[in-house]
């Protein structure tokens, strides 16, 4: 073999070693160097150094944008007249808000992998629609309030009772004697009083007269049912919903085992030891005159309290007073409570500057142990649960509240197996991959979640009371919906754009028609909307485009120049072998070119001298 045979071939063998060799080892490097890139993202966009003594201060303060449509009631004067009358509704907005997030570390734990760290945002109207439109709608704190209500009214109740007992300079058991006009007839002066079970005579005049003992009255007041206290709600509850909550049917007390019993005048006599036209006048009472009369009237007249009510967007979202609230939490003149929202701005919106709160914490994977998967939210106020849907909550509502885990829920990727999305605390969704998409020029994965409107009920997190009135029906009848999309870089795994759009829906049903059943579309009406999105840009893109998908191309790979000492130049000493690989190829080319011009320079020679011999010889 020639010297110009053997340069060919040389540079035919850097070439292929180059293509062979050390593509495929710098390709198949992208994987492990991608995946070491973003092992600890999550601790690497908060912390500037190794120890997160020093704070990134992209993630200390940040901002977004968040888009909110309301509907607002337009006929509510036809509403009041006639509740037959359909609501009409008309869409606002969008209104659009800028929000500030503020953050701040409280805790590193390296060994451990995780950071703990608390957020707070901050809304201000930056678009659109003006946040000061009036919006009517149901107010949400008005069923509750007038369910929870009912005791008080039973107790100012009794309270007259013990006044049209009470003799000057008597010696009676006042007591004693206000639990018997309650159930039978006044035995200090006579007739049936009107706060009791034979309303001033009106239930006898259809019905047999309620005459009860004393011991089955103080039973109904002050016993273990006493519906002067919290066992009134279960009373009510029956009354709406046509049953008993689970009970047990050995102690007939409520267990979340047990069973449920049609709720009827046979139940009540039963679970009071009355007998029926008694049971049925008990109903009447707690169901008619106390819920849908006395307490009402009661809400209206001493706290303006209604079923319907007008607030600008902004009090809607971020803050408005309600006196009866504030009542409750100790003195109604007090302007610092009774404080409502159904977002959380860092203060209530026209307060005086009363916080909400020291804000949100959360304990994420930072991914510098194996144990979790990065950015994954571990704890969320210090629980692993949503924090409407505890064990606490279950046991308050008898199991219809079931604790919901939010740990491994993603903070910023899709690992492709058991991901969990936490939407905004109002469910956790498994995401699921569509077909392959792009994204500004990027292959991406698209992932999808979705809630369907009426199959998720979000009263308990709205009331959130731990008690029956998280489960009562229709006091907050409102069910969430959202759809998702996710787009995901296949190799780093990383969301690099999300959309997400939210809506709230008002179940349109009364009381009784929504114990019965879930809500159909045709019977829910959306309030609000949320839209939200974002990605990331070009230049980010392009980086990515650059440094994980084209790395990954064997024959071109090395073409960006993105390698150091760190990767050992290998892009510049493919570049390197590549030149030599052409140079030698080159040379071996050229040469054997020349050795074929001096080979037939050569043969001609030797002819010509053949032919001169011969011309000599003749």
């Amino acid at each position: 073999m020639n010297k110009n045979t053997v340069l060919i071939v040389v540079g035919l063998m850097l070439a292929a070693f180059n293509i062979g060799v050390v593509g495929t080892v710098a390709t198949g490097a992208v994987d492990g160097a991608v995946d070491s890139m973003f092992q600890t993202y999550t601790k690497d966009e908060i912390c500037e150094d190794e120890d997160c003594t020093e704070l990134s201060e992209d993630w200390l303060t940040s901002t977004s944008e968040r888009d909110y449509y309301a509907w607002n009631l337009t006929n509510l004067d036809a509403i009041l007249a006639d509740f037959n009358v359909d609501a009409v509704y008309d869409q606002v907005g969008p209104v659009t808000y800028e929000i500030s997030t503020e953050r701040t570390l409280i805790n590193h734990d390296a060994e451990a992998g995780t950071i703990t760290y608390s957020e707070i945002n901050t809304y201000d109207w930056k678009d659109g629609v003006s946040s000061t439109t009036p919006i009517t709608a149901l107010n949400i704190l008005y069923e509750p309030q007038r369910v929870g209500a009912v005791s008080l009214a039973v107790n100012s109740a009794y309270a007259s009772l013990i006044e049209s007992v009470t003799v000057e300079n008597g010696t009676n058991n006042v007591s004693e004697d206000a639990m018997i006009a309650f159930g039978a007839e006044n035995p200090v002066n006579g007739g049936y009083e009107q706060a009791g079970l034979n309303m001033g005579g009106i239930w006898g005049m259809a019905n047999p007269v309620v005459n009860l003992s004393l011991e089955q009255s103080q039973n109904i007041l002050f016993g273990p049912l006493a519906i002067t206290g919290d066992a009134a709600v279960l009373f009510l509850y029956g009354e709406v919903s046509g049953h008993t909550v689970s009970i047990n049917p050995m102690t007939m007390a409520p267990d979340a085992n047990g069973i449920q019993l049609e709720w009827n005048d046979s139940t009540v006599a039963m679970l009071y030891g009355i007998d029926e036209n008694a049971a049925a006048a008990l109903r009447f009472f707690v169901g008619q005159t106390m819920f849908n009369g006395m307490v009402p009237t009661s809400l209206a007249q001493m706290f303006g309290a209604t079923k319907y009510v007008s607030h600008t967007v902004d009090q809607w979202l971020f803050g408005w007073r309600d006196p009866l609230m504030a009542q409750l939490e100790g003195d109604v003149m007090d302007l610092s409570m009774g404080w409502q929202s159904l977002e959380t701005n860092k203060t209530y919106f026209g307060s005086p500057n009363v916080s909400t709160g020291n804000g949100t914490t959360y304990t994420v994977c930072t991914g510098e142990n194996p144990s979790c998967d990065t950015g994954e939210t571990l704890l969320q106020d210090g629980s692993p649960n949503l924090f409407w849907r505890t064990p606490e909550m279950e046991v308050a509502t008898f199991g219809e509240i079931g604790v919901e885990s939010l740990a491994g829920t993603s903070g910023g990727f899709i690992t492709g197996s058991g991901d969990l999305l936490n939407l905004g605390d109002y469910a956790v969704v498994s995401p699921e991959r569509q077909d392959d998409g792009e994204y500004l020029g990027l292959p991406v994965e698209v992932w999808t979640a979705s809630v369907a409107p009426g199959e998720r009920s979000i009263q308990a997190k709205l009331t959130n009371q731990q008690s029956l009135v998280d489960i009562f029906p229709g006091a907050v009848p409102i069910y969430f919906a959202a759809d998702v999309e996710l787009k995901v870089q296949p190799d780093a795994r990383i969301i690099i754009s999300g959309e997400s759009t939210s809506y709230f829906y008002l179940d349109t049903r009364f009381m009784s028609e929504q114990a019965t059943s879930p809500p159909t579309e045709s019977d829910l009406q959306p309030v609000f909307k949320i839209e939200t999105g974002g990605g990331a840009d070009q230049d980010t893109v392009d980086q990515m485009q650059s440094g994980i998908i084209d790395n990954q191309k064997q024959l071109t790979y090395w073409t960006n120049f993105d390698t150091d000492a760190s990767s050992f130049f290998i892009d510049q000493i493919t570049l390197v072998i590549y030149l030599a690989a052409i140079g030698t190829l080159i040379f071996g080319l050229v040469g054997m070119v020349r050795d074929e011009e001096n080979a037939e320079s050569l043969e001609l020679g030797t002819v010509a001298d053949t032919a001169l011999d011969d011309n000599v010889e003749n």
